[in-house]
């Protein structure tokens, strides 16, 4: 049963980090953070799929032709302020001021 789990969860995470990345209040970052502080020292692995598969998505919207993108003439709707999350993201704010240039920080010193 766990590894029903695992292998469903490993799928969904990917998906909900791309779904992160896409959204403008976030940045690529906060997938790093939460992948350091789930995953410890696989991390890295789960965050090359995660770019990776960032890249596949861009190369294939990229494909597209422009008269087959459906435009949307009701614009956009107005995101949630990022206060409005509360304290959940505190620690990835502080993590992404002090963040080294590889912005990867091994997981013990998240602890």
């Amino acid at each position: 049963m766990k590894q029903k789990f695992n292998k469903y969860w490993e799928d969904c995470s990917l998906i909900l980090a791309i779904a992160v990345v896409l959204d403008p209040r976030f940045k690529f970052g906060l997938v790093e953070y939460w992948y350091v502080k789930f995953y410890g020292d696989e991390a890295s692995r789960y965050i090359m799929r995660a770019r990776s598969s960032l890249v596949d998505l861009y190369t294939e919207y990229e494909s597209v032709s422009p008269s087959t993108l459906i435009a949307s003439s009701s614009g956009s709707p107005s995101a949630p302020s990022a206060s409005s999350f509360g304290d959940k993201h505190s620690g990835f704010d502080h993590w992404r001021m002090s963040a080294k240039s590889t912005n990867i920080i091994p997981k013990s010193e998240l602890d």
